[in-house]
């Protein structure tokens, strides 16, 4: 078990050292590609679709008149629902992949184990958590990109790096939810001696309560790191693809 007061140094060598070296950095990569393509597939397809239905939306009922903020913000939060729903289960395996050394070994083998402990229900451990989570995280996520690119969405770099600016302020803002929700997750595969909780209320109480507020903020640098690097990059890609097909019609 991680100490509280461990620091990524110590965490990268107790990694390296106790989990069969460089590859332990990789556990569950296969199941968070899978998940990242789903996700970033259908929250694109769902934000611009959203985005083209509220603009519509408030031109007829509103002359027009809605903030563009609110617009994005509401698309984005749909969008992120939507994503999440689809691609929830495979969320549940990459965290269960990160967090257990000795947990199934594939991806059919944890579906196999969850299915005969908990049925369908079980893929679905967390999401509530995860719900009111997305909805904040996504809704600023594209607010903030929004306001940065300002109109300007064929520009890679400038994507990329307003993707960047999003995703790490986005994570900011929601990560003790984003713990809770990796809590509840944990839960549904890990051993007997781990904390069990008995709703995303609870869970959040019992970590200020046993553990201190300040552990609802436990690994939030390489959090904030990896979110902005991934959201640069889909941002960035999403653009140059736009920008190649545009020019192939």
């Amino acid at each position: 078990q991680i100490e509280h007061k461990e620091n990524i140094l110590k965490l990268v060598k107790r990694v390296y050292t106790l989990e069969g070296g460089i590859i332990g950095f990789f556990r569950g990569n296969v199941p968070a590609t899978y998940l990242w393509m789903g996700y970033s597939a259908v929250q694109f397809s769902a934000y611009e679709r959203v985005s083209q239905f509220l603009k519509h939306q408030c031109g007829v009922q509103n002359d027009g008149n809605c903030p563009p903020s609110a617009i994005s913000f509401g698309a984005g939060a749909l969008a992120g629902i939507t994503a999440t729903f689809a691609t929830y289960p495979l969320d549940l395996c990459r965290t269960n992949f990160a967090a257990r050394a000795d947990g199934p070994r594939s991806i059919w083998a944890f579906v196999l184990q969850i299915y005969k402990a908990q049925g369908i229900s079980g893929f679905f451990v967390g999401m509530g958590a995860a719900l009111y989570g997305i909805v904040p995280y996504m809704g600023c996520n594209f607010l903030i990109y929004e306001k940065l690119v300002e109109g300007d969405r064929k520009t890679t770099s400038l994507a990329g790096f307003a993707g960047a600016i999003s995703g790490g302020v986005s994570k900011l803002l929601v990560y003790p939810l984003d713990t809770v929700k990796k809590r509840m997750q944990v839960q549904a595969f890990a051993m007997p001696t781990t904390p069990r909780y008995d709703s995303m209320i609870d869970c959040l109480f019992q970590i200020i309560k046993k553990e201190g507020a300040h552990n609802l903020y436990r690994g939030l640098l390489p959090s904030i790191l990896k979110n902005a690097i991934a959201t640069s990059l889909s941002f960035a890609l999403y653009t140059a693809t736009l920008n190649l097909l545009r020019s192939r019609s």
